[in-house]
């Protein structure tokens, strides 16, 4: 029977060995791998979170002067509208002087 259990002490002690080497193995890999990634992880959120941010503050950018946009091509063509009818009536101008030679104004 002594020589059963110094076996299992033996068996006992290669397992404790073992566990603890596992163990430290373990503990290197959370410390080298996972602390890291979990940091990179929430370092990404943060970004992703300021990033929508940024986006949704361009959108509203864009919409501001998409409408500015809008409102100045409407004055443009209000510009346009009002020198044709300028260049049509300076246009009118001899005929009308002509016409009022004619009638001896």
């Amino acid at each position: 029977m002594r020589r059963k259990e110094l076996i299992d002490m033996e068996v006992l002690q290669i397992c404790v060995s073992v566990s603890v080497i596992v163990a430290t193995l373990g503990s290197l890999a959370v410390f080298a791998i996972v602390r890291p990634l979990n940091q990179s992880n929430k370092d990404l959120r943060d970004m992703i979170k300021e990033l929508r941010g940024l986006i949704n503050e361009l959108r509203i950018d864009i919409k501001a002067t998409s409408g500015r946009l809008n409102r100045l091509e409407g004055e443009v063509h209000e510009l346009k509208y009002g020198m044709q009818k300028a260049h049509d009536r300076l246009d009118a101008l001899p005929k009308e002087a002509a016409a009022h030679e004619r009638l001896g104004h």
